[in-house]
């Protein structure tokens, strides 16, 4: 009876740890969209301010897959874009309509300009909700970019990829240590405040999700452990 006892509660132990593993799942999950809207929203000022079309040198070999995910997203996020516009500006008419307005002098007036009045306001609320449904569904859509890219973006950079050369051409120019710790530092020297910005937030991401994983292997290895006790 007593192994009977044991075995239940390790069997309930471990439904517990697989709910904690799913709610770790949900929160990088989060994370990642959140990693998202901020990389998309950076990479987008910095092309609306410099003209260029180009990903971040150190982003390294990955840089062609990362730019041709961050063109689609642009495209649908444009496209939410306009049809928001379109809705501000109607809402803008719909306001000035009202203030546009003369005032109604007899009885019957009165009653068409508060229908009237009703109605635009009953229209300006319809399109201010949808509006904000569109702020919604960018942000939504920069999520989906953030774990699209989680992966391709948090590769471990090494030297050579910062330094915009492998390593094999890095041993026959007789680079050293030093010498590459310098080359790296004033590489990063050149970087614009916006791909600093881009480097910090890959920072920050790879090291939420290191810590993620690690809580998830933990769990993972404790399931096992139980596991073991059972059989």
């Amino acid at each position: 009876m007593s192994g009977f006892l044991a075995k239940a509660k390790n069997t309930a132990i471990i439904a517990k740890i697989k709910g904690e593993i799913a709610l770790l799942d949900r929160e990088d999950k989060q994370q990642r969209q959140a990693f998202g809207v901020e990389l998309y929203d950076l990479l987008d000022s910095m092309y609306s301010k410099s003209g260029w079309d180009k990903m971040p040198h150190f982003l390294g070999k990955e840089s062609q897959q990362i730019k041709q995910i961050f063109d689609v997203c642009q495209l649908d996020i444009r496209q939410l874009l306009d049809s928001k516009d379109a809705k501000e500006r109607e809402v803008e008419h719909l306001q000035i309509d009202r203030e546009r307005a003369l005032p109604p002098t007899t009885n019957k007036e009165k009653l068409a300009q508060a229908g009237k009045w009703m109605s635009s306001q009953g229209n300006e609320a319809k399109l201010k909700a949808e509006s904000a449904l569109l702020d919604h569904k960018m942000k939504a859509r920069k999520g989906t970019f953030g774990i699209d890219v989680f992966s391709l973006v948090t590769g471990d950079a090494s030297a050579e990829s910062i330094l915009g050369e492998d390593s094999s051409e890095s041993s026959s120019k007789g680079g050293i240590l030093s010498g590459v710790k310098s080359g790296i530092s004033n590489q990063i020297s050149k970087l614009s405040g916006d791909e600093k910005k881009i480097q910090d937030i890959i920072k920050k991401a790879k090291a939420d999700d290191a810590l993620i994983q690690q809580r998830k292997e933990r769990k993972r290895r404790e399931i096992a452990r139980l596991q073991q006790e059972i059989s």
